[in-house]
């Protein structure tokens, strides 16, 4: 991500519902060697909608919404040396993973 967009991460914020998974979050700070901030409410885009769509039609008011507060954070537990081949065995599974599935020519 850093490459591609060539602003260094600090961290990545995270929610949906895979985030409820902590060897997940901490797989993914180990790997991005950057912690992983979930929130407490893991539905946050869901959240975001509904109050759009309530301030759309005036039910409240954004600017007086109440904070949510409350997040884990999850920060690498790994070295740098660590995560560089745990990397390249994930690009060699990706790699097998590639055109795993048959496809039927019918």
């Amino acid at each position: 991500m850093n490459k591609d967009s060539g602003i260094p991460l600090r961290q990545l914020q995270v929610d949906g519902g895979m985030t409820a998974n902590n060897l997940l979050m901490q797989d993914q700070a180990d790997l991005l060697g950057i912690p992983v901030v979930r929130p407490t409410m893991l539905e946050t885009t869901a959240l975001g909608a509904a109050v759009a769509a309530g301030k759309a039609v005036g039910v409240w008011d954004i600017n007086q919404g109440k904070d949510v507060n409350g997040k884990t954070t999850f920060t690498p537990a790994i070295d740098e040396k660590v995560r560089e081949k745990r990397f390249k065995k994930w690009l060699k599974a990706v790699q097998r993973s590639m055109q795993w599935e048959e496809r039927d020519n019918e």
